[in-house]
C-alpha cells in the first residue's frame, strides 16, 4: 500500500513539473516572438497587440538609441543575435530573460555603434486568462 501511494506522489509531482516547463517554455516563445517582430518592425505597427501595449513593443526594440539605421540609411549593415528567454514562474505571472547582441556598421567595416551579451527582463502576467507583459528591464 504504502508503495502504492509512493508511485502515486511521484506521478503527480512529474505532472507539475511537466506543467511547470510547458508553461515556461510556452511564455518564453511568446516573448522571443515579441521581441522579434518588435525588432523587424522597428517597434512600429504592434503586431502582438494582445500580449504587450504600444508602448512596451516599442521599448522591446533594441535598435534605438544607436548612431544611424538601416531604416533610415541602407548602407549601413546590422547584426543582431537574440537568445531564446528564460522564464521563471509562478502560474500567474513570472519574469523572462534574455539577452541580446546588436551592432552597426558602415560601409568600411567600422563599428558605429552597439552593445553584447545585453540582459533585458520582462515581467508577464496572466491577466483575464490572457499573457501579458507588463514591465520591462533593461541592464545599464
Amino acid at each position: 500500500m504504502m508503495k502504492k501511494a509512493g508511485i502515486i506522489v511521484l506521478i503527480c509531482l512529474g505532472v507539475l513539473l511537466l506543467s511547470y516547463i510547458g508553461e515556461s517554455i510556452y511564455v518564453s516563445s511568446r516573448v522571443y516572438v515579441a521581441v522579434k517582430d518588435s525588432y523587424l518592425t522597428y517597434g512600429e505597427g504592434n503586431s502582438q497587440s494582445e500580449l504587450v501595449t504600444d508602448e512596451m513593443y516599442q521599448r522591446l526594440c533594441y535598435r534605438d538609441g544607436y548612431p544611424g539605421s538601416t531604416k533610415t540609411d541602407s548602407s549601413l549593415q546590422e547584426t543582431n543575435k537574440l537568445l531564446f528567454p528564460i522564464t521563471i514562474h509562478w502560474f500567474v505571472g513570472g519574469k523572462t530573460t534574455y539577452w541580446y547582441t546588436y551592432a552597426v556598421y558602415d560601409t568600411a567595416g567600422e563599428c558605429r555603434g552597439g552593445s553584447w551579451n545585453i540582459p533585458v527582463t520582462v515581467t508577464v502576467a496572466w491577466e483575464e486568462g490572457k499573457l501579458r507583459i507588463t514591465d520591462y528591464y533593461e541592464a545599464p
